[in-house]
C-alpha cells in the first residue's frame, strides 16, 4: 500500500471531483500513449468497472471547492494497493478511517468534507481521496499536507502495511560488492522493508527462504534465477508473489518464458558500475512480456541519448540504433589514475557507456549489443544478444553465448557457445538452434551473415564473480580448442 498526494490544486471543483467519478475517460494504449481516430481526434473509453464514491458527496465537495476563497482551492491523492495486497471491504474501510483520524485530527465527521471514489484497475484497487480547502474558525484554511507531512503520512503507510503483511519482503540476491548491491539495500532500508539476506546464493537456499520468509521482491544477475529455475525444489515453491528485476546482462527471452511459467513477474533494468548503478528499468505495472523484457525508461535525473560516432541523436523509431550515452548526477567523473580513459569516457560531455542500442517512439531503450561484441562479418553489423536470445528460446538450451572468431575472408564469423540442458541430445539441440535462426532469418528478423558457422557445446560457460557470462574467457577457450574448426 503507497499513500501518494498530488500537488496543491486551485481552480474549479469541476476537474478533480469530475475525473474521478467521470464514466467516461481518454483512451491509452500499454505504452501510455493517447489513443487517436483516423482523423486525429483523442478517443473515449467507458471506465470499466465504473468509479465507485465510497463516502461523501461528489456535487457538494465541487461546490465546496468552487466557494474556497484560498490560492489553493482543494487537496487530492490517492492511495494504492498492489495487486498481491487484494485489501478486503473492510480494510479499505480501516484505512479510510485511519487516514481521516490522522488528516483530520481533533476534527469532527461535520467539520470537514472528504470524497472517497474507488477505482479498480484489473486486479488492483486504489483509493483516490480529494478534500476542499475550507476555512476554519481560526482564519486560516483547512490543510491536510502541511510542512512535514510526509512523516505522518508515511508512517501510517508503514503501520498499515505491517498490520495487514502489504510490504514487500525484500531478499536482495546482489551482493553489496556489485554496484552497492544496485542500491536497493538502502532503498528497502528507508522504507522500512522486512529484509532477508541468504548468505551464499544457493539455490535450495533462497527457494526455502522464497517459501518460508514470504519474498516477494528480489534483484539478479540471469545465471542466478536460471539456478533457481533448475533447481528440483522449484515446481513445488509458490513463486506467485516473487518479483524479480533483472540486471548486470541481458534478459534472455528463454529465461523470461521459463520465469513466467513458474509465475514469476520479471522485468529487465540497465546500468553499469559507472553510472552507480540505474539509467533505466522496465514499466514495473506492465504484464506484457515485451513491455517487461524492453531496457525500458530512463530513472528521474537521467539524460539519455542514443547517438551516431559525432555525437549526432539516432531517430527514435524503434529500429536505427548507435551508442547509448547518458547523463546524471551520480555517475562516475572518471577512472583512478587513468586519465586518458576518463577523457575517453566523457568525451563530448556525455558519459559513453560502450552499449549499442535503440529508442522506441514512446521513450523506450532497448540495448542490443556491447560495442565490443557486435559481430561485424561481411559487411553486417550481427547483434550478438539478438542470436543469444533466438538460441536461448530453443527447448535443450540451458546457457548460451554468441561470439565473433576472426575469420581470413569476412573478418569475422559468428560462433555459438552452449550449455546443454540436462538429458538433452546436443545433436538434437544444434538443429533446433540452426532451424529456428534460420527460420528467423526467412522470416527477415535478422541477416543471414547471422546464421552462424559452428555450435560449440561446453559443460559450463564461464562466468564472472558476479554471475555476468565472461566472453572474453569464452573466446580464449573456444580459439584454442584442439576441436574447432575456424
Amino acid at each position: 500500500m503507497l499513500i501518494k498526494f498530488f500537488p496543491n490544486g486551485k481552480g474549479a471543483g469541476a476537474g478533480p471531483v469530475g475525473y474521478l467519478v467521470t464514466r467516461e475517460v481518454l483512451a491509452y494504449d500499454s505504452n501510455r500513449d493517447l489513443i487517436r481516430d483516423a482523423d486525429g481526434q483523442p478517443m473515449t473509453v467507458i471506465r470499466d468497472p465504473l468509479p465507485e464514491v465510497l463516502r461523501g458527496d461528489s456535487t457538494r465537495t465541487e461546490a465546496l471547492i468552487d466557494a474556497s476563497r484560498n490560492q489553493w482551492t482543494y487537496r487530492a491523492g490517492v492511495i494504492s494497493f498492489a495487486s498481491e495486497d487484494a485489501p478486503t471491504e473492510a480494510q479499505q474501510v480501516e484505512v479510510m478511517n485511519a487516514f481521516e483520524a490522522l488528516a483530520f485530527a481533533g476534527m469532527d465527521s461535520e467539520q470537514f468534507d472528504l470524497l472517497w471514489v474507488r477505482h479498480s484497475h484489473e486486479d488492483r484497487v486504489e483509493l483516490h481521496f480529494c478534500t476542499p480547502r475550507l476555512e476554519l474558525t481560526t482564519g486560516k484554511s483547512l490543510n491536510i499536507a502541511p510542512p512535514g507531512y510526509r512523516t505522518a503520512y508515511d508512517s501510517l503507510r508503514d503501520l498499515m502495511n505491517k498490520t495487514h503483511d502489504w510490504a514487500d519482503v525484500y531478499m536482495p540476491l546482489t551482493p553489496l560488492f556489485h554496484v552497492h548491491g544496485w542500491g536497493f539495500p538502502y532503498a528497502a532500508t528507508m522504507l522500512g522493508l522486512r529484509q532477508v539476506y541468504p548468505g551464499r546464493y544457493d539455490p535450495d537456499t533462497i527457494l526455502r527462504l522464497i517459501a518460508a520468509e514470504g519474498v516477494t521482491f528480489s534483484h539478479c544477475v540471469p545465471t542466478v534465477l536460471s539456478m533457481a529455475l533448475d533447481h528440483p525444489i522449484c515446481p513445488q515453491t509458490d513463486l506467485h508473489r516473487w518479483k524479480v528485476i533483472i540486471g548486470g546482462a541481458a534478459l534472455p527471452r528463454g529465461l523470461q518464458d521459463r520465469a513466467a511459467a513458474a509465475g514469476i513477474s520479471l522485468h529487465a533494468a540497465y546500468g553499469m558500475s559507472e553510472t552507480c548503478p540505474f539509467l533505466t528499468v522496465a514499466d514495473l505495472s506492465s504484464n506484457d512480456p515485451e513491455m517487461q523484457a524492453q531496457t525500458g525508461f530512463p530513472g528521474p535525473l537521467v539524460d539519455l541519448r542514443v547517438v551516431t560516432p559525432d555525437m549526432q541523436d539516432v531517430p527514435h523509431d524503434g529500429e536505427t540504433t548507435g551508442e547509448v550515452v547518458a547523463r546524471a548526477p551520480w555517475l562516475t567523473q572518471g577512472y583512478l589514475d587513468n586519465a586518458q580513459a576518463s577523457d575517453e569516457l566523457w568525451d563530448g560531455g556525455y558519459l559513453h557507456t560502450g552499449d549499442v542500442g535503440y529508442i522506441r517512439e514512446n521513450g523506450s531503450l532497448q540495448i542490443t549489443d556491447r560495442l565490443k561484441d557486435v559481430i561485424k562479418t561481411g559487411g553486417e553489423w550481427i547483434s550478438s544478444l539478438a542470436l543469444e536470445n533466438i538460441a536461448s528460446s530453443c527447448s535443450g538450451v540451458e546457457d548460451v553465448a554468441a561470439i565473433g572468431l576472426p575469420h581470413a575472408k569476412w573478418g569475422e564469423r559468428p560462433v555459438l557457445v552452449a550449455q546443454a540442458a540436462k538429458d538433452a541430445d546436443p545433436d538434437l539441440v544444434r538443429l533446433r538452434v540452426i532451424e529456428e535462426i534460420q527460420s528467423r532469418v526467412g522470416a527477415g528478423e535478422i541477416s543471414k551473415w547471422a546464421v552462424p558457422d559452428e555450435i560449440v557445446f561446453v559443460d559450463r560457460l564461464p562466468k564472472t564473480s558476479v554471475g555476468k557470462l565472461d566472453k572474453k574467457l569464452v573466446r580464449k577457450d573456444i580459439s584454442t580448442r584442439s576441436d574447432f574448426k575456424s
